[in-house]
């Protein structure tokens, strides 16, 4: 009787292990489709992995591989279905550079209190949506954290400072016209206000001047150069 008895124990902690072993092969599959763009292989993986520990990690892969897609429904789902998690976290952070890319700034500024850990980037979107929704001091705050730093800043911050200095930053028609009056950015560029479709793609644009010509080129939104900066005008 004993004998069954460690028998049946060590069968049922057999399965046990085999089990795990099967649910972190399906979790290390669906992380490895995430890694590779394939949708359909991490929808797969991720049914097969609901009501399981990985769970939370196969349902944000499949979430933010359509973020940029994505509305604000599933999102908010996702962060009550894992709240307190540092995929919650991370989610909302990525959601929020979406958001700004959108300009969406009433539903940026929902999902931004909630933010614990605040990159440069989401301060200047913040900076943004505030200005664009009436609040008027938001600039004021901006000036106190933005105007003396000296670091590279990533794609929101110009415009931000640019509305410090009662300025726009200089569209594609601005630029050529700047470059007829003199030659500038020869070894630098200069990002230039970005059309409201290609910014929710996900895009900007930037010019420089090289090879005796000016050029016009898009980087992704997130993109940012020591050497990039941003030109203005102003209207007297």
């Amino acid at each position: 009787m004993l004998k069954k008895f460690k028998q049946g124990i060590m069968g049922a902690a057999l399965l046990v292990v085999m089990d795990v072993q099967a649910d972190d092969k399906d979790f290390l599959a669906a992380r490895e489709a995430f890694r590779t763009g394939d949708s359909i292989a991490l929808a797969e993986y991720s049914t097969k992995l609901q009501g399981d520990i990985w769970a939370v990690y196969a349902d944000y892969y499949v979430l933010s591989q359509q973020l940029k897609q994505a509305d604000p429904i599933a999102v908010i789902n996702f962060l009550q279905k894992y709240p307190d998690t540092w995929l919650a976290e991370k989610l909302r952070g990525e959601w929020l550079i979406v958001l700004g890319q959108r300009q969406d700034w009433q539903n940026y500024q929902q999902f931004y209190t909630g933010l614990q850990r605040q990159q440069l980037e989401h301060k200047c979107y913040s900076y943004l949506a505030r200005a664009n929704t009436g609040d008027v001091t938001a600039l004021a705050e901006a000036r106190q954290e933005l105007w003396l730093n000296t670091k590279s800043l990533p794609t929101p911050c110009p415009e931000v400072l640019a509305s410090l200095q009662q300025s726009t930053i200089l569209s594609e028609e601005d630029y050529w016209q700047l470059q007829q009056v003199g030659t500038f950015d020869t070894k630098t560029s200069s990002w230039l206000k970005t059309p409201g479709d290609i910014r929710r793609l996900g895009g900007a644009l930037f010019g420089d001047y090289r090879f005796g010509r000016v050029f016009t080129y898009h980087n992704g939104a997130e993109s940012y150069y020591a050497a990039r900066g941003f030109r203005g005008k102003l209207t007297i």
